[in-house]
């Protein structure tokens, strides 16, 4: 179990790696990725990214930045804003390709079996029951 519990954490950490690489070659800075998670989230502005500890002006700056360059508005995203936070998605999911393949023919059954696991870890208060990506909108 612990051996597939680290496995299972490399995996994660690959796609944490994968998904700060799309950022980062789309240009983007840390508090901008900030913001643009938390409306991707649902959550309003300026909440979830004052836990990585953004001054007051370091996200002005960023917010500045993403209105002059159309992503986001005073209701949101814009339609280009959402297009580009949806193409993070899309170029992280690309660089795990090599990753569910390496896993085989049975992926969806894996994911399956370790999706009840996980409901029963998160159940037992092993995992925290809901975070931050449980708000975003259904894709």
């Amino acid at each position: 179990m612990g051996d597939m519990w680290r496995l299972a954490d490399r995996l994660r950490e690959y796609r944490g790696d994968s998904h700060t690489a799309a950022w980062i070659s789309n240009g983007f800075k840390g508090p901008e990725i900030g913001l643009l998670s938390e409306l991707y989230w649902g959550l309003p502005l300026r909440t979830y990214v004052r836990t990585r500890a953004w001054s007051d002006a370091q996200l002005d700056v960023a917010d500045a930045h993403l209105r002059e360059h159309g992503l986001i508005d005073d209701g949101g995203f814009t339609d280009f804003g959402r297009t580009v936070r949806e193409n993070i998605e899309v170029a992280t999911d690309r660089q795990c390709t090599v990753m569910v393949r390496s896993l085989g023919d049975d992926f969806d059954e894996l994911v399956a079996l370790l999706s009840a696991w996980g409901e029963a870890i998160r159940t037992a208060g092993g995992y925290p029951p809901k975070g931050p990506h449980d708000l975003a909108p259904a894709r």
